[in-house]
């Protein structure tokens, strides 16, 4: 059994409240060693091992950043490039796309993350316009709320993406 369905099926409470944490040790680059001392400071309880899967796993994500900035927005990425889920998603494929663009209140440059999921794959072009289209168009009567509201100027950047069914 591959090690993320292991994580899938057994991540520990504990584990589950720490996974934010240790996604951004990972993202920082810290190492195993620093992640459990930082997980023990932080007052998380985990078990080694199973922090070492969980740093493993975002390891082989982070792994597929570079591929994904590579392909060209015209074309499907490739399913058997894509990461496994650490948690269960309720679509196939899932992608992270950054949003970036002018906040319209204080006039400076604002990043927001957005989650695009589906069960059929698209093109990285049809996966950055359907995250942006979920930004509201006040000018033209749209209404919207949250975090994505009074971003303008906005370019997306699909920064990863997860296949449940890779192997």
């Amino acid at each position: 059994m591959p090690l993320t369905e292991l994580l899938i099926e057994g991540l520990t409470a504990g584990a589950r409240k720490a996974l934010p944490f240790i996604t951004e040790a990972v993202e920082k680059g810290l190492s195993p060693t620093a992640v459990g001392r930082a997980l023990e400071a932080a007052g998380f309880v985990v078990r080694r091992q199973q922090m070492l899967d969980i740093v493993r796993a975002l390891r082989d994500k982070e792994l597929t950043r570079p591929y994904i900035q590579s392909v060209r927005d015209d074309l499907v990425i490739n399913p058997a490039r894509l990461a496994r889920p650490l948690t269960k998603t309720l679509r196939r494929f899932s992608f992270l796309v950054k949003l970036t663009g002018v906040d319209s209140e204080t006039g400076l440059t604002r990043a927001q993350n957005i989650t695009i999921s589906s069960d059929s794959l698209m093109t990285k072009g049809a996966i950055k316009d359907l995250a942006l289209s979920y930004i509201p168009d006040l000018e033209a009567g749209e209404l919207g709320s949250g975090n994505l509201l009074g971003l303008e100027d906005a370019q997306a950047f699909v920064v990863e993406g997860t296949d449940q069914q890779s192997l």
